[in-house]
């Protein structure tokens, strides 16, 4: 008995550890996994301004003094699916009505944690390289349960473990925060309608909340308080931001009725449309069934969760999609961008698109049991059918998820040019920065197979300097800077109609430039012409000037 309940509290991790794997197993050679947002480095560094961030990377930063960068990344990416698919089981499993769980609810509880890992929204995310959205959603369903606990049951110690999951939440992902504030507000709300007969326990329902509150705010002051006043990285980033970026990064639709029609199949990001990957339904005619059999499982579970007495959880779940789709269908956005302080920070408001996948998990799940306990009156192959249609529903529907993206990612390694100009930074006694050319955010890098943003902050020991301007649409620079704006419109256009380069890098305190042979490298041959620049040294992957200039004068 005890080995049976052993192998029983662990099926769910074997099961969602080996989903991960199928993800992943072609990207666990040695090398890196490059993705437009993903660009992993060498070393992972602490970052050089205090954000909510700080702690996740200081954390990978001390591990990576024993385990190797390219380890570390994929380590970290296994954990996101692994715990993406038990948070959906724990959660599901909450939701039962009786201790004593069928085999049809059990299956149906494994197809909510299968579907909350493998569907378009995680697909789409996962190929944009956003690991860090991609966390936080994977610990949706972990927040959603502990708040349903509290709710439930009001206690101090579930409430400190509904704001401490909200702070480490914040640490991962400071934007699945309006996620997490969606599901809070909407299930504190139905709970404190049907307290109020009862003013004892709604005054103590609203003294654990502000506990919670207390304990999210304490465990996030370190950017939480910058934040309110106005100072600090993430209240610059949010104040630079406009309606160009709330264009550019639209939510893709034609219209209102078109981005919520995306929305509803777990689609419109709009890196979707720049090409570059494929589309789940771009791989063959069964997507649109499968869309068809999910939305109607998630109709059919609503209702099953309805009729088993859980209707404060269905409407719970029902108005987070509601809102969560009209969030993220950007229908209210300018005016929330005006009135409500910080949601100008959501310039790509698809995000909240991973509240849908919640509820389609969940609905979906259950509206799983419900055909299965019909099917069981049918007989034995009626059974195994469409248990085996409901297994396979998952990967029809986002079938480029499995085997590294449909073996659209692979990894990579930095060429070997790179590494040995970095020594040769490093071998410079000296204080001084480093401008990286071609001047992009993001470009295509042959070494990494695909459009990504620049490396070069991260990969080279000594400060460096890179474009901060996305040049997409009519989107602002990720961080206002006074430098790198002179760089773009004053020192680079002007380098290639005079030869003084060397002299103004100086005054920028600038002795090295180094030029990667990527993207339109070629539009800076006039570097080899400048007064006071030397090449010392070069290769099919990368240049490296020095400017003899720097120094004199000061």
């Amino acid at each position: 008995m005890a080995l049976k309940h052993f192998l029983c509290r662990h099926y769910p991790f074997a099961a969602y550890g080996s989903l991960a794997l199928l993800i992943m197993a072609p990207l666990l050679r040695p090398g890196f996994v490059f993705a437009l947002d993903m660009v992993p480095t060498p070393v992972w560094r602490l970052p050089g301004q205090m954000t909510s961030s700080y702690l996740f990377y200081a954390c990978m930063h001390a591990l990576n003094f024993a385990i190797p960068a390219d380890v570390l990344q994929k380590l970290l990416l296994l954990a996101i699916f692994l715990l993406a698919g038990l948070g959906m089981h724990k959660l599901v499993g909450k939701l039962h009505v009786s201790r004593v769980v069928s085999i049809n609810q059990e299956l149906g509880t494994y197809f909510s944690g299968t579907f909350y890992v493998v569907n378009p929204y995680t697909y789409s995310r996962f190929m944009a390289g956003q690991f860090a959205v991609l966390f936080g959603y994977a610990l949706l369903p972990w927040f959603m349960g502990a708040v349903l606990g509290f709710l439930r049951e009001p206690g101090w110690r579930k409430a400190c473990k509904v704001g401490g999951l909200a702070a480490i939440i914040g640490i991962v992902s400071i934007h699945t925060l309006g996620l997490l504030l969606l599901i809070l507000a909407i299930g504190t709300g139905l709970t404190a309608r049907r307290l109020r007969q009862d003013p004892a326990a709604l005054r103590r329902l609203t003294g654990l909340l502000a506990l919670g509150v207390g304990v999210f705010i304490v465990l996030s002051s370190y950017w939480l308080l910058p934040l309110a006043v106005g100072h600090g990285t993430t209240a610059s980033a949010i104040s630079g931001f406009g309606a160009g970026d709330q264009q550019a990064f639209m939510t893709l639709g034609h219209g209102a009725l078109g981005r919520l029609a995306n929305i509803e199949r777990l689609e419109g990001f709009w890196v979707e449309a720049q090409g570059l990957y494929r589309l789940p339904q771009a791989l063959g005619p069964l997507w649109w069934p499968a869309l068809g059999l999910v939305l109607g499982l998630a109709v059919t579970g609503a209702i099953q969760l309805w009729r088993t007495g859980k209707q404060h959880e269905t409407i719970w779940l029902g108005l987070s999609v509601l809102l969560a789709a009209v969030l993220a269908a950007a229908l209210v956005t300018p005016w929330l961008s005006t009135h409500v302080p910080l949601f100008a920070g959501y310039r790509e408001p698809h995000k909240f698109a991973g509240l849908v996948a919640l509820a389609y998990a969940v609905f979906a799940g259950n509206g799983v049991v419900a055909v299965l306990d019909q099917c069981q009156r049918q007989g034995a192959q009626a059974m195994l059918a469409v248990m085996a249609i409901f297994a396979a529903l998952p990967f029809v529907f986002t079938p480029s998820m499995l085997l590294g993206g449909g073996r659209q990612l692979s990894t990579h390694q930095y060429p070997s040019g790179w590494f040995t100009v970095n020594a040769r930074l490093n071998a410079d006694p000296h204080q001084f920065k480093v401008l990286f050319l071609p001047w992009h955010l993001y470009m295509h890098f042959d070494f990494a197979g695909t459009i990504i943003a620049n490396p070069a902050q991260n990969f080279f020991d000594k400060p460096t300097l890179v474009s901060n301007n996305p040049e997409f649409g009519r989107s602002s620079p990720n961080q206002p800077d006074s430098v790198k704006a002179y760089i773009a419109g004053h020192l680079l256009p002007d380098a290639q109609h005079h030869t003084d380069l060397a002299a103004r890098l100086s005054h920028l305190h600038i002795k090295y430039i180094v030029l990667a042979e990527e993207s339109d490298s070629s539009a800076y041959q006039y570097l080899d012409h400048q007064k006071g620049l030397r090449l010392t040294y070069s290769d099919s992957a990368i240049r490296l000037y020095k400017n003899d200039m720097f120094g004199r004068g000061e």
